[in-house]
């Protein structure tokens, strides 16, 4: 896909007619449009919004009626009588078409406020054959906004149409870009993921839940199953929109909350500063989780041996009192009374001796009664005795190491306290100016903000759990109660095969989504590398893709949180880049795209002279074409001479309110 031209009529700075033809050639691909600060280079990059979204970038805080189509000259100029048109016309080719696009707002004088009033609005939509052969097909009004969308989606605007001194932070008509879902358009990942919610994953609207309606059962029971399966898959269809919600919540107040930590960093003074208040948060986490893991182990060691530590005084005094009591053993070992008992009955002795009434054979054995257990506890207590001795020198061996594990602890809360200590006296630093006390309110806002939506996405999640828990066993119990009949079978067989085609599309959506997440925290790494000479940083997406920048240090990496605007917009354009190759290059069995051009606005007004060389060398091969709109001094730098195929320059006249756009030859 590339852009032929480009026409504004009356668009903003530009007056009259003003047309940008853009360089189409394979070998030089390259556009540059020259010129100073506030001569309209960036109207220019307004105009491809506006003409193809009929939206404009919008920086923060800057309300949409605030800006002005119409040129203010045109403007003044108008009466009663009198109507003037701002249009953009855009001329493009994709897939072996020529599109042509107008969008276009008539105005005329507003006597009540001496204003401008719209009269109309428009918008057409033309294609032909690229060779110029056939007339030209218009596109239906209705169709036209979806058109475009599928040539040049309107979520990925902020990648190829790219603003680098806003990118970080720019809203387009209140939508925020979403990098996953963007990451998964440019590679051809979202068509995979379309295809599984029609499928499976839309709840009771999907093709498998539709199919299963068509299934008819036997008796109330089966009825009653039906309605409690839709009535699951309507709330777990609510549960993952709640689960969305609470997720841009938590990204919106991330956002906010680091924001406020790097205002709050700013006014504690110097860098060195702001670093000593990084590493002291740092040694205050780690000291944190210490004590807890000496907290843990002291509760471990004390829970195994509790029992003999508070035995062990009991035991101390049955001992003494052991030792005073005559408990001279005259038992016979292992006899007891129930055996003495028995002989006597039998009336005869083991040894075979008659045990008759008043002999001295059964009072010997009477008399050797009386010294076995129960009535003598010798024997017992000698038990006793041994077993608590035992006891004693178990805890005696062992007692040191709960002492040991518990001055492990006392050690690691003196620690957090000195590291407590310290960062609370940065605190005190910072919290002396009273915009610092507003941003620490802020602070713990949005981190009561993250929790309590933590919370709440993980109680969704575990309903969810618990609902596709429910849901299988209704569908299991349906399995026996639906009737045999032919035309279930039919629509089981379709199941079956809807279940079996989601199945494959899942594995493979899987391994793609990993491979392409692989491959991509790669290329942005060399991207990165190459365009900004860097070996002590790098920047990868996390697994919620989220753009992480890290810096290197004695133990490995660490995250960077506060980030120049130097970094944001190098850590940006490497990624912008990284996914402009991503489109360009996803050419396989899942993924067939048109790849899209890149149009960039001030991409190297926060770079170096080095950068600027570097990460130039490396456009040409980015996209198929490449439009770049910059500064007069940054042209210097660049070394794109070979590569470009059409040049421009703003021209504008110190005394007028208007630009000209002239072809440098």
């Amino acid at each position: 896909m590339k852009f032929e031209s480009l026409e504004m009529t009356n668009f903003m700075r530009y007056e009259g007619s003003n047309k940008i033809e853009f360089s189409c050639d394979p070998e030089r691909n390259v556009t540059v449009v020259l010129g100073d600060n506030t001569v309209g280079k960036t109207t220019i990059a307004q105009a491809f919004r506006w003409g193809l979204y009929g939206v404009l970038m919008q920086n923060t805080g800057k309300e949409k009626g605030e800006i002005q189509l119409l040129n203010n000259d045109v403007a003044a100029r108008l009466t009663e009588d009198t109507k003037a048109s701002v249009a953009v016309e855009i001329v493009f080719m994709s897939e072996g078409n020529r599109y042509r696009l107008k969008r276009s707002i008539t105005y005329t004088h507003n006597t009540g406020d001496y204003g401008l009033r719209e009269t109309g609005r428009n918008v057409e939509l033309t294609y032909s054959s690229e060779n110029g052969m056939g007339e030209a097909i218009s596109v239906e009004s209705n169709r036209i906004d979806n058109t475009i969308n599928e040539i040049m989606p309107r979520r990925l605007s902020n990648y190829f149409l790219f603003d680098g001194e806003n990118w970080n932070d720019i809203k387009v008509d209140g939508l925020q870009n979403d990098i996953k879902n963007s990451v998964h358009v440019l590679t051809g990942l979202s068509s995979v993921k379309n295809a599984m919610s029609h499928l499976k994953d839309m709840g009771s609207q999907s093709v498998i839940s539709r199919f299963r309606s068509n299934i008819t059962g036997s008796g109330s029971l089966y009825d009653d199953l039906a309605k409690e399966l839709h009535s699951y898959e309507v709330k777990l269809e609510n549960n993952k929109s709640e689960i969305q919600s609470k997720e841009n919540l938590i990204v919106k107040n991330q956002k906010e909350l680091e924001e406020e930590q790097e205002e709050l960093l700013k006014l504690a003074g110097q860098e060195e500063r702001v670093k000593t208040a990084k590493a002291k948060r740092m040694a205050l986490k780690n000291a944190t989780e210490e004590a807890e893991r000496a907290r843990k182990r002291l509760v471990n060691e004390f829970s195994d041996k509790a029992y003999l530590l508070f035995a062990k005084p009991l035991i101390q005094k049955s001992l003494v009192i052991l030792k005073q009591a005559n408990m001279e053993k005259r038992d016979i070992p292992h006899m007891r009374q129930a055996t003495i008992d028995y002989l006597i009955n039998r009336k005869t002795c083991i040894c075979g001796t008659p045990l008759c009434d008043g002999s001295k054979e059964l009072e010997t054995l009477l008399k050797q009664r009386d010294y076995l257990p129960p009535a003598d506890l010798g024997s017992v207590l000698g038990d006793f005795e041994k077993e608590s001795r035992r006891w004693t020198n178990y805890l005696s061996e062992n007692y040191d190491d709960i002492v040991l594990k518990a001055d492990e602890l006392d050690a690691a809360i003196d620690k957090y306290r000195e590291a407590k200590a310290e960062v609370d006296g940065l605190e005190e630093i910072v919290d002396q100016s009273e915009l610092a006390k507003e941003h620490r309110e802020n602070i713990r806002y949005y981190n009561e903000n993250i929790k309590k939506a933590e919370y709440a996405k993980g109680s969704l999640i575990s309903d969810n759990e618990r609902l596709k828990e429910k849901i299988e066993r209704i569908k299991r119990e349906m399995t026996t109660c639906e009737a045999k009949t032919a035309e279930n079978a039919k629509w089981k067989k379709r199941i079956q095969i809807a279940e079996e085609l989601y199945s494959s599309l899942s594995a493979t959506y899987r391994r793609k989504e990993q491979e392409i997440f692989d491959g991509i925290n790669i290329q942005i790494q060399e991207n990165f590398e190459k365009m900004f000479n860097e070996k002590e940083k790098r920047i990868e997406l996390d697994k919620n893709y989220n753009i992480r920048m890290y810096y290197k240090n004695n133990y490995g990496y660490n995250e960077e949180k506060v980030l120049s605007e130097g970094e944001k917009v190098a850590r940006n354009f490497a990624f912008i880049v990284t996914m402009m190759q991503c489109g360009k290059n996803a050419k396989d069995d899942v993924i067939d795209n048109d790849p899209l051009p890149i149009v960039l606005d001030g991409p190297f007004s926060k770079l170096s002279d080095e950068n600027i060389s570097l990460v130039s060398a490396a456009l040409p091969k980015t996209a198929e074409q490449v439009i770049i709109f910059m500064l007069d001094k940054d042209w210097q730098y660049t070394g794109l001479d070979s590569y470009v195929g059409m040049r421009y320059q703003i021209d504008k006249n110190a005394d007028a309110n208007y630009a000209s756009i002239r072809k440098v030859e």
